[in-house]
């Protein structure tokens, strides 16, 4: 196939009989008297097959590249996490004293370059 031998196209139609189908159009179908279904399923109960299964109970298939099994990392001991972050916060609330602190001196010292500016005396 390829493109140097391309698929016969027809440019007429005469080659066809239109009148003809597949199958007839009065085709009466009638049900079986027995589900075929089921009569494969009691077969297959009463004749096992002498073949293993293509697929066995795991629901993978039996072909193709078995992925290896990547460890999965441990967590944390729960204990030394949670001694982690009661320290974390007392260096936050550490900090966060430091920062109080802070302000008060710049307040207090914006506070006398103020009154210096002004003219008053310092209290």
């Amino acid at each position: 196939m390829g493109f140097d031998n391309p698929i016969p196209m027809y440019s007429d139609m005469t080659g066809y009989d239109t009148s003809y189908t597949a199958t007839p159009v009065d085709y009466n179908y009638s049900a079986p008297s027995y589900d075929p279904y089921l009569q494969v399923v009691v077969h297959n109960a009463l004749c096992p097959s002498s073949f293993s299964p293509t697929c066995l109970n795991t629901r993978y298939p039996n072909y193709g590249y078995q992925y290896p099994i990547v460890p999965q990392q441990q967590p944390p001991p729960h204990q030394a996490h949670i001694e982690a972050i009661n320290q974390a916060l007392e260096r936050a609330e550490q900090i966060q004293r430091q920062v109080e602190r802070n302000e008060r001196r710049t307040s207090k010292i914006f506070k006398k370059l103020s009154k210096i500016i002004k003219g008053r005396k310092d209290d």
